[in-house]
């Protein structure tokens, strides 16, 4: 037997749902309207990605792997990004959630663009890595709004403008390290 609550009327849902940004997996979703917002926003775009209310749906692990293999690295600032490079993050977001959401699991490598490293099992590029799977280059870590954030340096992630409050620090010691 299911239970069924019931918290409110549907205006409770359709404000909650107002409130959330565009969802990478949602094929009305308005990218659009999101990059009007991204360039006009100081904050970095590691911040923007884990802010729902922007980008609906990816949280820690895959801001550090779409930010990767779009090439960006997190402490540019919302108002920094062209048009192509915040299209290459969405179309990346995109393509990381879908895998997502059909595989059940967050697999980031893709085994047609970096065949070697899927095959040693290797599922993600720098997400608690101390080094990149791809260029074996040392990932920073450091604090961001509360959360871990990574990137590489070697040279996969370009540093565009970084926040004083956000500077990246040494790595440190992560769980699965390369």
């Amino acid at each position: 037997i299911a239970m069924t609550v019931a918290h409110g009327d549907y205006s409770i849902y359709t404000s909650k749902k107002a409130a959330l940004g565009e969802d990478p997996l949602r094929p009305d979703a308005n990218p659009d309207q999101l990059f009007g917002r991204v360039i006009k926003s100081k904050k970095s775009i590691g911040q923007l990605i884990m802010d729902q209310s922007f980008f609906a749906g990816p949280g820690n692990i895959y801001r550090a792997e779409i930010l990767f293999l779009a090439g960006v690295y997190p402490t540019t600032t919302g108002n920094n990004l062209d048009r192509q490079t915040f299209d290459k993050i969405w179309d990346v977001s995109v393509q990381l959630l879908r895998r997502g959401y059909d595989t059940g699991s967050i697999l980031t490598v893709d085994a047609t663009l970096d065949p070697s490293l899927a095959a040693r099992g290797e599922r993600r590029y720098i997400y608690n890595q101390s080094r990149c799977a791809r260029c074996s280059g040392k990932v920073s870590s450091w604090n961001m709004s509360g959360r871990t954030c990574y990137a590489c340096e070697g040279g996969c992630q370009t540093k565009q403008f970084l926040l004083p409050s956000t500077p990246p620090v040494k790595s440190k010691s992560v769980a699965k390290g390369k």
